[in-house]
Protein backbone atom coordinates (compact mmCIF):
# COMPACT_ATOMS: atom_id res chain seq x y z
CA UNK A 1 0.00 0.00 0.00
CA UNK A 2 1.23 3.48 -0.83
CA UNK A 3 2.58 5.54 2.06
CA UNK A 4 4.95 8.43 2.65
CA UNK A 5 7.57 5.87 3.73
CA UNK A 6 8.26 5.25 0.06
CA UNK A 7 9.35 8.86 -0.56
CA UNK A 8 12.94 7.94 0.31
CA UNK A 9 13.02 5.81 -2.88
CA UNK A 10 11.84 8.59 -5.20
CA UNK A 11 13.77 9.39 -8.33
CA UNK A 12 14.83 13.01 -8.87
CA UNK A 13 12.93 14.29 -11.94
CA UNK A 14 13.12 10.89 -13.66
CA UNK A 15 16.92 11.01 -14.02
CA UNK A 16 17.95 7.55 -12.75
CA UNK A 17 14.85 5.77 -14.06
CA UNK A 18 15.22 7.33 -17.51
CA UNK A 19 18.93 6.51 -17.71
CA UNK A 20 18.31 2.89 -16.67
CA UNK A 21 15.38 2.42 -19.06
CA UNK A 22 17.30 3.82 -22.03
CA UNK A 23 20.29 1.57 -21.23
CA UNK A 24 18.03 -1.51 -21.08
CA UNK A 25 16.25 -0.55 -24.31
CA UNK A 26 19.59 -0.10 -26.09
CA UNK A 27 21.04 -3.30 -24.66
CA UNK A 28 18.04 -5.42 -25.70
CA UNK A 29 17.04 -3.46 -28.83
CA UNK A 30 13.47 -2.99 -27.64
CA UNK A 31 11.07 -0.63 -25.90
CA UNK A 32 10.50 -0.79 -22.18
CA UNK A 33 7.78 0.55 -19.91
CA UNK A 34 8.61 1.46 -16.31
CA UNK A 35 6.46 2.58 -13.38
CA UNK A 36 8.22 4.57 -10.67
CA UNK A 37 8.00 7.14 -7.89
CA UNK A 38 9.31 10.56 -8.86
CA UNK A 39 10.04 13.80 -7.01
CA UNK A 40 9.83 17.11 -8.81
CA UNK A 41 9.76 20.61 -7.27
CA UNK A 42 9.00 19.18 -3.82
CA UNK A 43 6.03 17.08 -5.00
CA UNK A 44 5.85 13.29 -5.41
CA UNK A 45 4.30 11.64 -8.47
CA UNK A 46 3.40 8.11 -9.51
CA UNK A 47 4.74 7.98 -13.07
CA UNK A 48 5.15 5.65 -16.01
CA UNK A 49 7.53 6.09 -18.93
CA UNK A 50 8.22 4.32 -22.19
CA UNK A 51 11.81 4.28 -23.41
CA UNK A 52 13.40 3.02 -26.59
CA UNK A 53 16.95 2.71 -27.87
CA UNK A 54 16.86 6.37 -28.96
CA UNK A 55 15.61 7.77 -25.66
CA UNK A 56 12.44 8.47 -23.70
CA UNK A 57 9.28 8.39 -25.81
CA UNK A 58 7.21 10.00 -23.08
CA UNK A 59 6.04 9.98 -19.48
CA UNK A 60 2.62 10.10 -17.82
CA UNK A 61 1.67 10.83 -14.22
CA UNK A 62 -1.16 9.25 -12.26
CA UNK A 63 -3.95 11.82 -11.94
CA UNK A 64 -5.87 10.12 -9.11
CA UNK A 65 -2.86 9.36 -6.92
CA UNK A 66 -3.29 8.46 -3.25
CA UNK A 67 -3.84 11.95 -1.80
CA UNK A 68 -1.53 11.67 1.21
CA UNK A 69 1.31 10.32 -0.94
CA UNK A 70 1.18 11.63 -4.53
CA UNK A 71 0.39 14.97 -6.09
CA UNK A 72 -2.94 14.82 -7.91
CA UNK A 73 -3.79 16.72 -11.04
CA UNK A 74 -5.27 16.77 -14.51
CA UNK A 75 -2.37 14.99 -16.20
CA UNK A 76 -2.20 13.65 -19.75
CA UNK A 77 -2.40 9.96 -20.62
CA UNK A 78 -0.74 9.72 -24.03
CA UNK A 79 2.77 8.69 -25.03
CA UNK A 80 3.77 8.98 -28.70
CA UNK A 81 6.20 6.25 -29.77
CA UNK A 82 7.67 5.04 -33.07
CA UNK A 83 5.23 2.09 -32.94
CA UNK A 84 2.19 4.36 -32.43
CA UNK A 85 0.35 6.29 -29.79
CA UNK A 86 -0.06 4.56 -26.42
CA UNK A 87 -2.80 5.52 -23.97
CA UNK A 88 -1.55 4.88 -20.43
CA UNK A 89 -3.74 4.89 -17.30
CA UNK A 90 -1.87 4.06 -14.10
CA UNK A 91 -3.88 1.96 -11.66
CA UNK A 92 -7.14 3.64 -10.61
CA UNK A 93 -6.90 6.12 -13.49
CA UNK A 94 -8.03 3.26 -15.77
CA UNK A 95 -11.44 3.49 -14.08
CA UNK A 96 -11.83 7.25 -14.48
CA UNK A 97 -13.59 9.22 -17.20
CA UNK A 98 -10.53 11.49 -17.24
CA UNK A 99 -8.58 8.76 -19.05
CA UNK A 100 -11.30 8.22 -21.64
CA UNK A 101 -11.54 11.97 -22.29
CA UNK A 102 -7.76 12.20 -22.75
CA UNK A 103 -7.50 9.38 -25.31
CA UNK A 104 -10.83 9.41 -27.19
CA UNK A 105 -9.64 11.75 -29.95
CA UNK A 106 -6.17 10.23 -30.34
CA UNK A 107 -5.29 7.67 -33.00
CA UNK A 108 -4.15 4.93 -30.62
CA UNK A 109 -2.11 1.80 -31.30
CA UNK A 110 -2.22 0.39 -27.78
CA UNK A 111 -3.80 1.03 -24.37
CA UNK A 112 -1.74 0.12 -21.32
CA UNK A 113 -3.06 -0.23 -17.76
CA UNK A 114 -0.07 -0.71 -15.42
CA UNK A 115 -0.99 -1.56 -11.81
CA UNK A 116 1.26 -2.23 -8.83
CA UNK A 117 -0.55 -5.23 -7.41
CA UNK A 118 -4.01 -6.77 -7.23
CA UNK A 119 -6.37 -4.50 -5.31
CA UNK A 120 -7.99 -7.38 -3.45
CA UNK A 121 -5.77 -10.48 -3.27
CA UNK A 122 -8.54 -12.27 -1.35
CA UNK A 123 -10.89 -12.13 -4.36
CA UNK A 124 -8.66 -12.76 -7.37
CA UNK A 125 -11.36 -14.19 -9.65
CA UNK A 126 -13.75 -11.30 -9.04
CA UNK A 127 -11.02 -8.73 -9.63
CA UNK A 128 -9.78 -10.48 -12.77
CA UNK A 129 -13.32 -10.59 -14.17
CA UNK A 130 -13.83 -6.88 -13.48
CA UNK A 131 -10.47 -5.99 -15.04
CA UNK A 132 -11.16 -8.20 -18.08
CA UNK A 133 -14.55 -6.57 -18.59
CA UNK A 134 -13.10 -3.04 -18.44
CA UNK A 135 -10.20 -3.94 -20.74
CA UNK A 136 -12.48 -5.60 -23.28
CA UNK A 137 -14.77 -2.56 -23.28
CA UNK A 138 -11.80 -0.36 -24.18
CA UNK A 139 -10.46 -2.88 -26.72
CA UNK A 140 -13.83 -3.12 -28.48
CA UNK A 141 -14.58 0.62 -28.27
CA UNK A 142 -11.24 1.71 -29.72
CA UNK A 143 -10.29 -1.35 -31.77
CA UNK A 144 -6.82 -1.60 -30.24
CA UNK A 145 -5.12 -4.06 -27.89
CA UNK A 146 -5.37 -3.34 -24.18
CA UNK A 147 -2.60 -4.61 -21.88
CA UNK A 148 -3.34 -4.94 -18.16
CA UNK A 149 -0.23 -5.64 -16.11
CA UNK A 150 0.52 -5.89 -12.39
CA UNK A 151 2.98 -7.65 -10.08
CA UNK A 152 1.28 -11.00 -10.77
CA UNK A 153 1.61 -10.87 -14.56
CA UNK A 154 -0.19 -9.43 -17.55
CA UNK A 155 -3.35 -9.97 -19.56
CA UNK A 156 -3.70 -8.81 -23.12
CA UNK A 157 -7.11 -8.11 -24.63
CA UNK A 158 -7.07 -7.95 -28.41
CA UNK A 159 -10.20 -7.23 -30.47
CA UNK A 160 -10.49 -8.91 -33.88
CA UNK A 161 -10.12 -5.57 -35.70
CA UNK A 162 -6.81 -4.95 -33.95
CA UNK A 163 -5.49 -8.34 -35.02
CA UNK A 164 -6.27 -7.65 -38.66
CA UNK A 165 -5.05 -4.06 -38.70
CA UNK A 166 -2.25 -3.73 -36.15
CA UNK A 167 -0.80 -7.07 -35.12
CA UNK A 168 2.14 -6.91 -37.50
CA UNK A 169 5.18 -4.63 -37.55
CA UNK A 170 5.87 -2.39 -34.58
CA UNK A 171 2.93 -3.62 -32.54
CA UNK A 172 4.06 -7.22 -33.04
CA UNK A 173 7.45 -6.16 -31.69
CA UNK A 174 5.96 -4.52 -28.61
CA UNK A 175 3.75 -7.59 -28.02
CA UNK A 176 6.85 -9.78 -28.01
CA UNK A 177 8.32 -7.50 -25.35
CA UNK A 178 5.24 -7.66 -23.13
CA UNK A 179 4.72 -11.38 -23.37
CA UNK A 180 6.71 -13.91 -25.42
CA UNK A 181 3.70 -16.07 -26.31
CA UNK A 182 1.71 -13.28 -28.00
CA UNK A 183 2.85 -14.01 -31.58
CA UNK A 184 1.59 -17.58 -31.19
CA UNK A 185 -1.73 -16.38 -29.75
CA UNK A 186 -2.18 -13.93 -32.60
CA UNK A 187 -1.56 -16.71 -35.12
CA UNK A 188 -4.19 -18.88 -33.42
CA UNK A 189 -6.77 -16.05 -33.43
CA UNK A 190 -6.16 -15.43 -37.17
CA UNK A 191 -6.61 -19.14 -38.04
Amino acid sequence: MASQEMWKYADDRSKETSDWAIRMAKTYHTYIGVGYLDKENGDYFHRYLIAGPDGICGTVSKSEGESAVFKRGDFGNVIHTPFGTVGVAICYDSRRRHFYDNVKDEKRSLILFPHGAPADPNKPEKEQNENDKRCLLYADAFGVPVVYVNSKGCRIHVPDAAIKNRAEGYLGTIFKFFHPIIPQLLALRRA
